[in-house]
């Protein structure tokens, strides 16, 4: 795990810096209306773990801007791209 020098923005906690591999199935997505995308994961044992998939648009200063591009683009790929900002998580099947 590679941990970005200096201080933290405003509201950003250690916690928000952490990365992590996972190998799961996606169960729900929805878009917030902040512009990211929530994704719901189950792995074999059936833990869930909900990740954010960041808006590049308001990364523009990230140092892994292009890592954020790259997972926003592939996520949309999947999952197709929403417009519509969702109440609750939508099911995914087939994936």
């Amino acid at each position: 795990m590679t941990k970005q020098s200096g201080t933290l923005a405003w509201g950003a906690s250690q916690e928000d810096f952490q990365v992590f591999k996972v190998t799961g199935r996606a169960l729900k997505t929805k878009l917030e209306a902040d512009g990211d995308c929530h994704l719901l994961l189950e792995d074999e044992g059936g833990f869930e773990l909900g990740v954010e998939i960041a808006q590049p648009l308001f990364a523009e200063h990230s140092l892994n801007l292009s890592e954020i591009e790259a997972v926003r683009q592939t996520f949309e790929q999947l999952f197709g791209k929403s417009e519509q900002v969702d109440r609750r998580y939508r099911h995914l099947s087939g994936i």
